[in-house]
């Protein structure tokens, strides 16, 4: 005799006082009594059944979604990227969710600080420590920063606001006056720590303050509009506006120079970048928050695919990569770097 409580339940009806009467007569073998409503009789289901309906109103509606314990004495779901995993239909897509097959340089250069102590990057540079393309740019395929752009820096600032005018990356020829892009950290004073987006052929200059006022990864992400109006984040925070007057010229047939002053002129060894790109497009206030968000990353998640990138990542192992314009190779002696 098997006893719950105070009810016999071996040979006996369940609840005989108002559940039904009883056990219900099995159809076949597997068969689990199952209520048919309140204050009524049990119908025969397969057990299989049940649990296929339990387990589908659980976990159903996400794909490679399961149950797993929680370590405190409960069960939980798998998390998005777990799911996604476990979804994968074959060893191809496995790596995709895994990260493992990068479609982007940014891509890229998360997987290897994934697989690293942390990020890389490049510092060390010079007028003679750079990286420059080896390739003819093509018309149309150097960035731009200009009205109607937007661009994110990912760097890393061994001290507060290193600056004394570090070049982190410029477009030029040569010709100070008539060409190119900079952008620039700010020198000491009431610039120092900030980010200077530098037009040399329009003498106009932005000011994005806070950078690298603190040691540490920053990443910073701008948009110009078509009028005029920069916006935006530090490391993942609310976008905001910028002073200053953009460029309007735009540039894009001039080499793109990382590491280099326009022309020559000072560059800054102290500061170490790791990712660049350019969108010729006005991101949104929320696009600049997302790919601001993960400055340890070494990299961003890019909310959307930009026209060029560069990422120091993609010169481990070599000293040329291909990239939207051609072929970029390290010019001199600058050094990859993790923290």
């Amino acid at each position: 005799m098997i006893t719950v409580g105070t009810t016999v339940v071996s040979g006996a009806p369940i609840n005989s006082g108002g559940g039904g009467a009883g056990l219900p007569v099995a159809g076949g073998a597997g068969e689990v009594p199952v209520s048919t409503g309140a204050g009524t009789t049990y119908a025969a289901s397969l057990f299989s059944d049940e649990m296929g309906t339990v387990l589908a109103a659980f976990l159903g509606a996400v794909s490679g979604q399961t149950v797993i314990g929680d370590g405190a004495g409960d069960v939980g779901t798998t998390s998005a990227d777990v799911s996604a995993l476990l979804a994968a239909a074959d060893a191809a897509a496995a790596r995709t969710a895994l990260g493992l097959a990068p479609s982007t340089l940014a891509a890229q250069a998360r997987l290897v600080a994934a697989t690293r102590r942390g990020p890389v990057a490049m510092t060390g540079w010079s007028d003679s420590n750079y990286v420059a393309p080896i390739t003819a740019p093509s018309s149309g395929a150097q960035p731009s920063i200009v009205r109607g752009s937007s661009f994110v820096v990912s760097l890393y600032a061994p001290t507060a606001a290193p600056g004394a005018g570090a070049h982190l990356a410029v477009s030029a020829d040569g010709a100070l006056a008539v060409r190119g892009w900079l952008i620039a950290e700010g020198t000491a004073g009431a610039n120092a720590g900030n980010l200077v987006l530098y037009s040399p052929s329009d003498a106009l200059a932005v000011q994005i303050p806070g950078v690298s006022t603190t040691g540490g990864w920053h990443a910073v992400a701008v948009s110009v509009s078509a009028a005029g109006v920069v916006r935006y984040s530090i490391d993942g925070a609310a976008a905001a506006t910028a002073t200053g007057t953009p460029a309007l010229t735009a540039r894009t047939t001039d080499d793109v120079r990382i590491g280099r002053g326009v022309g020559g002129g000072a560059s800054g060894a102290a500061t170490a970048l790791a990712y660049l790109a350019v969108w010729g497009s006005v991101l949104s206030d929320a696009d600049l928050a997302i790919a601001s968000a993960t400055p340890s990353a070494g990299a961003p998640s890019l909310p959307s695919a930009p026209a060029w990138e560069w990422a120091a990542a993609g010169h481990v192992g070599c000293d040329r990569v291909s990239l939207v314009a051609g072929i970029y190779q390290v010019v001199g002696a600058p050094a990859l770097w993790m923290p």
